[in-house]
């Protein structure tokens, strides 16, 4: 897909049906793989959330203050 839109004057109308269809279907590629990202990022956050919970049930502190090394 070209980064620059064409003279849409200089297109007949099949150009312009075929651009159409082009662009629709890049639309559903991205609209996909955007699904897929937030369904890997909700199992992320409640993998997290399963991490803290288990670390408060432990009696463990949530928020530990640790130096990195030099």
């Amino acid at each position: 897909m070209e980064d620059t839109f064409p003279d849409l004057g200089s297109l007949n109308d099949k150009e312009l049906k075929e651009l159409i269809d082009n662009l629709m279907a890049e639309e559903n590629e991205i609209f996909y793989k955007r699904r897929v990202l937030h369904g890997k990022i909700d199992i992320l956050r409640a993998e997290l959330v399963n991490r803290l919970r288990q670390k408060r049930e432990g009696g463990e502190a949530l928020i530990s203050a640790t130096t990195s090394p030099s």
